[in-house]
């Protein structure tokens, strides 16, 4: 495809047909959207364009599939169609286990075509030629590394390497997906999408072969992919080429695309520099927090690759260098520097006025309003994405812990369940109410619901996301982790599993250390790897390990009475309880209730892989109640 593309380029300038009867394709995944010139030109008839998919290691190719212009319609990523008679293709899950139509596996190619191994390599042999479970002894299959689905009609669809799978945010990103949705741009002709590290936090830079002689600019790209991918999918810097570079065998050259010096640079954006003292603050924080050099007034914390753990980060920063408050919506609002700094000169007295539980996640919209209850950690932070994709339909509102400001951590649900719905009521005096929250967070809108119904008010709909009964969790002091670094690692996984997961780590070197040392030491740790700033003091620490401790200990001693209205309870296939698809709640919520299951754990699915179903889910039952 990728010599394929410059033969395209070539008649288009010549303006000269080509007496080809048949053009066959492999070698790499070929991008339908890329064919879309040549059948304006030539129709489907003549040439014929076949593509085949085939790998060195079975001799060579596996499988074909004549292409039209209806396919360009359709939801291929790239159709290789069916076997050749002498092979057969297996899609399997890590397991071994074929997977359904529709469902990403790996291809495992059988049959006599495939080679007897790596020469000298027994080792790679062994890893790459595994028993064939399908048919008699001695038959092997081909592990090919790459990613394909069945469609219903029996064809596969490949979808790309495994190896280029990443994970950006915490969500699983397949690359191809961002390259086909790239060239689908008028001034794109081609397009390779990397995940490039810098300063231990990666991001995504896309290197884009331009169809014109004007590159197109990064803003335009980024308000382009807007409408296509969700916007942890969309590149933090692009780079435009007059063509890739490719290698001698016609492929795409990877290795000789250099990482742009400065992502912010390479970004697309109008860097405008600092013109006040505040928005030089801002910048430098920015900077700080999200490891990069160059950024401008202009630049969004969340565009540029911010997340839930480093949002976190910045407002506690802001909080320390400014010596006042500044609320947790500030940056949700205003995700700007130019903005923020506006807000804050502008809105100083509204940001002393003290602490709200209330945090505005996306505002607008004609929906009825979503309220979401932070989960053991108190924060709202874990819902930013959630906002994001359910927005510009309804607003969204976070309601988090009153122990994240000056006062006390409440001790019982109740009591929450009382102080939000304030907030709530505030907001929204009628009904119908939508409410919500991810683990701990789902009982205390429980709690929210049953109030609501006790006052006569409509409850549109209660959303447990992954939400257990309180019975069935044991108690923190029951298991002898009690201590304030179990609780900062726990927290940390909430705000960015990946972050939990470093924690995790290094707190199994603390073993044996009393509760502050292990505290110091993890604190420590998260500053090595980059999740807090080495000058971040420990008060603000120390607010969220109390603000932790407090909710665990009310959740657990939370006793609910039935709930009778509607329940959405979505609950992760990797869940800890996997058996129950209530979760424990049986017997209390004795309305009507819809149970869904979403790919991920119970720490993961707000992230990828199930992140896209539970926002389609959600979209379809929000949408059914409107505002009266």
């Amino acid at each position: 495809p990728s010599a394929y593309r410059q033969l395209v380029q070539a008649e288009g300038e010549r303006g000269s047909s080509l007496a080809l009867r048949l053009v066959i394709f492999g070698g790499e995944a070929l991008d339908l959207a890329s064919l879309a010139p040549w059948f304006e030109r030539h129709g489907d008839e003549r040439p014929r364009l076949v593509n085949m998919y085939g790998i060195t290691e079975t001799t060579v190719h596996v499988s074909y599939r004549p292409i039209s212009r209806a396919d360009l319609v359709e939801p291929w990523r790239s159709p290789v169609g069916v076997p050749i008679p002498d092979l057969s293709i297996h899609l399997l899950d890590s397991h071994g286990r074929p997977v359904p139509i529709g469902v990403p596996g790996e291809m495992h190619v059988g049959g006599a075509g495939l080679a007897r191994g790596y020469l000298g390599r027994p080792d790679l042999t062994a890893e790459r030629y595994v028993p064939n479970p399908f048919a008699g002894s001695g038959e092997r299959l081909y592990r090919s590394g790459d990613l394909a689905r069945w469609r219903p009609g029996g064809e596969i669809d490949y979808l790309g390497r495994i190896d280029h799978q990443v994970k950006v945010r915490g969500f699983r990103i397949e690359l191809g997906e961002i390259e086909a949705a790239l060239v689908q741009h008028p001034a794109v002709r081609e397009a390779v999408v990397f995940l490039r590290g810098e300063s231990g936090e990666s991001r995504l830079v896309a290197w884009i072969g331009t169809a014109g002689e004007e590159a197109p600019a990064g803003s335009d790209l980024r308000a382009f992919l807007a409408g296509k991918l969700p916007d942890y999918m969309i590149p933090a810097a692009f780079v435009a080429l007059p063509a890739l570079p490719l290698t001698a065998h016609g492929k795409v050259d990877r290795r000789a695309l250099s990482a742009p010096e400065d992502l912010a640079e390479k970004a697309g954006r109008a860097s405008a520099p600092p013109r006040t003292g505040l928005e030089r603050l801002l910048v430098d924080l920015w900077e700080e927090s999200l490891g990069l050099k160059g950024i401008g007034i202009d630049d969004d914390f969340f565009e540029l690759g911010g997340n839930s753990i480093r949002a976190a980060i910045l407002i506690n920063l802001l909080r320390e260098r400014l010596g006042r408050p500044v609320p947790v919506a500030a940056l949700f609002l205003a995700p700007t520097v130019a903005r923020l700094a506006a807000s804050l000169e502008e809105s100083h007295r509204a940001w002393n006025t003290g602490f709200s539980p209330l945090v505005p996640l996306a505002t607008g919209g004609p929906g009825l309003p979503f309220f979401c209850v932070h989960p053991a950690g108190g924060v709202v932070f874990c819902y930013a994405d959630l906002a994001r994709a359910l927005a510009p339909d309804r607003p969204v509102y976070g309601l988090q812990s009153l122990g994240l400001g000056d006062r006390d951590p409440q001790e019982t649900i109740e009591e929450m369940a009382a102080t939000y719905l304030e907030e709530v009521l505030a907001v929204q005096p009628e009904g119908p109410y939508l409410l919500g929250g991810w683990s701990l967070g789902g009982a205390v809108a429980l709690e929210m619901a049953r109030r609501l119904r006790e006052t006569g008010r409509e409850v549109g709909l209660l959303v447990m996301i992954d939400a257990v009964a309180p019975w069935s969790v044991q108690r923190r002091d029951e298991t002898g982790q009690d201590d304030a670094g179990f609780v900062l690692e726990r927290l940390a996984a909430e705000l960015d599993p990946a972050a939990g997961e470093t924690l995790r780590a290094e707190a199994g070197k603390l073993q044996g250390l009393s509760s502050e040392e292990r505290l110091e030491g993890i604190v420590a740790a998260a500053k090595r790897a980059g999740l807090l700033p080495a000058d971040l003091g420990t008060e603000p620490v120390r607010r969220l390990v109390r603000v932790y401790r407090a909710n665990e200990t009310a959740f657990t001693r939370y006793r609910p009475a039935p709930w009778a209205g509607r329940t959405l309870l979505i609950r992760a296939a990797e869940g800890v309880m996997r058996r129950d698809p209530t979760l424990g709640w049986d017997g209390l919520l004795t309305g009507e209730l819809e149970t869904v299951t979403v790919e991920g754990t119970h720490q993961t699915i707000l992230l990828e892989p199930g992140f896209k179903d539970l926002v389609r889910v959600l979209r379809e039952r929000l949408a059914r109640f409107s505002p009266v």
